[in-house]
């Protein structure tokens, strides 16, 4: 009987030494690793975001979140991430990332014009936050580079298109397991110089508000479509949207003269589109380059307002 005793006395002490494979993480271990904001080539829509565990135990990843500040995309997380593995999340659908099974499948779009995204475990700690609010600090909407973290935690374009996704970033060795919060700087229009094609000022007119979303479907989510209307190829850096609220859609890329690049897509721009009015301001600089009003929305002559396109039409 004693020798029975002292064996589960031994097998409780034993099991406060030992720890499990699918434990929780300290909260400074995963981290946001690489997102394809931009979509890919495919697709603008397929989006996707990479989680990272340099740790040497597998995380469970039950009832943690990653939710971006204007909501979203909200997700709540399932499954587990491996010790030194990855987390791969595809918007919408599979396809998002031909060849690679996602971890996870979510909703929800990411703005073109930034995000402030924040990684919470199951007990509501902060794990890793990235406030990019004002603009992405990496990545390329027309060559479809992503942006990846590097050993130092800053942020770069990833190599080639359509980045690294479970894999190693190519731009950098593994990531430090201690995340930092980016403060990005809203771009300065003041400093913006236009490139010798572009060939001086832009006049009213230059790019047109060509088409947009106010009332988009279930699940689905605004845009705007901008058109170049120039004889010229327009650089976007110092070139603004702005809403009726006043929320600032800061824009990158660039529109040529073919007819294949004349076009611009800006999904999920700043603040919310009223269904049942607003206005909508193209500018460059502090200059209005075109604008257009809809709905019910009262700019001083309602009489002219665009009518209100409602689900599902543009």
């Amino acid at each position: 009987m004693k020798k029975f005793f002292y064996n589960i006395l031994l097998a409780a002490v034993w099991s406060g030494f030992c720890f499990y494979p699918n434990q929780t993480a300290a909260s400074s271990n995963i981290v946001i690793n690489e997102i394809a904001w931009m979509g890919t080539l495919a697709s603008a829509n397929y989006e996707w975001i990479e989680l990272y565990n340099p740790t040497s135990n597998n995380v469970d990843l039950t009832n943690w979140t990653l939710v971006a500040n204007d909501g979203s995309p909200n997700i709540q997380l399932t499954n587990s991430i491996p010790a030194g593995g990855y987390f791969l999340l595809e918007r919408t659908s599979d396809e998002s990332v031909p060849g690679i099974t996602a971890d996870q499948i979510y909703t929800g779009a990411l703005s073109n014009s930034g995000e402030y995204l924040i990684l919470k475990d199951d007990l509501g700690n902060i794990v890793d936050s990235l406030d990019q609010s004002s603009g992405w600090l990496a990545g390329d909407n027309t060559t479809k580079q992503t942006m990846e973290r590097t050993a130092t935690n800053t942020w770069t374009n990833s190599t080639f298109s359509g980045g690294t996704p479970k894999n190693q970033n190519n731009t950098a060795s593994t990531p430090t397991t201690e995340p930092v919060i980016e403060e990005p700087t809203a771009p300065n229009s003041s400093n913006y110089q236009p490139t010798e094609i572009e060939e001086g000022q832009f006049r009213s007119g230059d790019i047109l508000i060509n088409e947009f979303v106010s009332d988009p479907q279930d699940n689905e989510e605004e845009w705007i479509e901008l058109y170049n209307a120039s004889n010229k190829i327009i650089n976007l850096d110092g070139w603004t949207i702005i809403d009726g609220s006043g929320s600032k859609t800061y824009l990158t890329g660039t529109l040529g003269i073919n007819e294949d690049n004349r076009y611009l897509v800006i999904y999920s721009p700043k603040g919310n589109l009223n269904n049942a009015g607003d206005s909508i301001t193209l500018k460059f600089a502090n200059e209005i380059i075109d604008q257009i009003s809809y709905g019910n929305w009262n700019d001083g002559n309602i009489s002219d307002n665009a009518p209100v396109a409602h689900d599902p039409l543009s």
